[in-house]
């Protein structure tokens, strides 16, 4: 496949260097998790170009810095620096030069995500969870990185999927990445969803969050012409079956430590996690909230007690619901843009029927490779069963 891509360097001084002509390869992983995205870029450049404005300033320094920004546009049809043909907006990490005949540059980058949501505050919220989120976001965040919700213009979700209005809550920021709190709220023990929502920073420094996609994105069918490896099994997860956590103080000043086991385990290892939830019970203590027609102040020691196990207990279940033996594996395709983190795709293979026969299942996509060279344009996404799809 030959593709077309654009690599936007964006300067300190505002402008943009279309670093494409120089690149010899470069390889962009997107996953689920967006601050787990990263790339590798490998620049060739002629020392006589060096002298130009492109790359040296005008003392002869290496204009390249960490934290400044690379957008990468990548299609099967020329590109340009849009929204829709965008592959990853991302911050630089790293930048390794080495002189010889010619000057190569290896510049390693992140997800802007990862930068823009690292910064961490403390401030108690009564909202719905976009609108925590929003609040989060729009006072905590680096730079110029903004939230606000799809019936302002922005981006994030304002309804569940089912269409139904988020329930207010409370909610207790104590010191945490936002990056991490993003990542809490958007579990179904906050949002009442069915599954954990999704997240990431655009080129233009703006959250989308977002239930995953449920409808099937396509179909990748092992044997055919495109798809040049497809390895899928079924494979343990590392199974957490049993969480003891601590929700906080209770108000006698005793810690609330409970557990769960989950019953409907497939395993046969007992595999013991801990969880500092300390926040549960500071969020009890917001003068907003409430439950069962009960504050804290009204509630009886045995109440706060009880309703603070119920929600551990709740998010004891979002882990368990991730854990387990599932379909897991890896495709590496023809160049595509069709495949995304996040997605439902079915695959077919006959790995999945009885006595070698073709049988499909629908996989959810957690992370996608593209790998630019002088080979060409590959795909690499890495696929597993979702627990909660029939």
């Amino acid at each position: 496949m030959i593709p077309f891509y654009l690599i936007n360097w964006v300067r300190p001084d505002g402008g943009t260097v279309d670093l494409g002509k120089y690149c010899t390869s470069f390889s962009v992983k997107k996953a689920i998790q967006s601050k787990a995205n990263i790339a590798d870029f490998i620049l060739r450049v002629s020392p006589l170009l060096l002298t130009g404005t492109d790359f040296l300033d005008s003392t002869g320094n290496l204009r390249f810095q960490a934290d400044q920004q690379i957008n990468v546009y990548l299609g099967t049809a020329p590109v340009s620096a849009i929204s829709s043909d965008l592959l990853s907006a991302l911050t630089v990490t790293n930048i390794e030069p080495e002189v010889s005949e010619n000057v190569n540059v290896k510049i390693n980058a992140m997800d802007k995500s990862a930068y823009l949501l690292s910064m961490s505050g403390a401030k108690n919220y009564t909202a719905s969870v976009p609108n925590i989120i929003k609040g989060i976001v729009n006072q905590w965040g680096r730079g110029s990185v903004s939230a606000d919700l799809v019936a302002n213009g922005g981006y994030i979700q304002g309804t569940m999927s089912t269409g139904a209005n988020f329930g207010t809550q409370s909610y207790a920021y104590i010191y945490k990445p936002i990056f991490d709190a993003i990542d809490e709220l958007s579990q179904p023990s906050y949002t009442g969803d069915d599954r954990p929502y999704i997240f990431w920073v655009d080129e233009n420094n703006a959250l989308h969050w977002q239930y995953p996609w449920q409808t099937l994105a396509g179909t990748i069918t092992e044997g055919s012409d495109d798809v040049y490896e497809m390895k899928i099994a079924k494979k343990q997860q590392d199974e957490i079956n049993m969480v003891v956590y601590n929700a906080g103080k209770d108000k006698n000043g005793n810690a609330v430590l409970w557990y769960q086991f989950n019953y409907a385990t497939r395993s046969a290892k007992l595999q013991i996690a801990y969880y500092d939830w300390s926040e549960i019970v500071a969020t009890m203590q917001n003068p907003g909230y409430a439950w069962d027609s009960l504050t804290w102040s009204t509630a009886t020691n045995d109440q706060v007690r009880d309703h603070a196990k119920s929600k551990g207990n709740a998010r004891c279940q979002d882990i368990f619901a991730r854990k387990g033996l599932l379909w897991k594996g890896t495709s590496l395709l023809k160049g595509t843009r069709s495949i995304d983190r996040g997605q439902l795709i079915k695959i077919v293979s006959n790995k999945f029927g009885k006595f070698g026969e073709n049988a499909e299942l629908k996989l959810r996509v957690t992370d996608v490779i593209h790998t630019v060279s002088d080979r060409g344009w590959f795909t690499e996404f890495t696929v597993e069963e979702d627990p909660l799809v029939k």
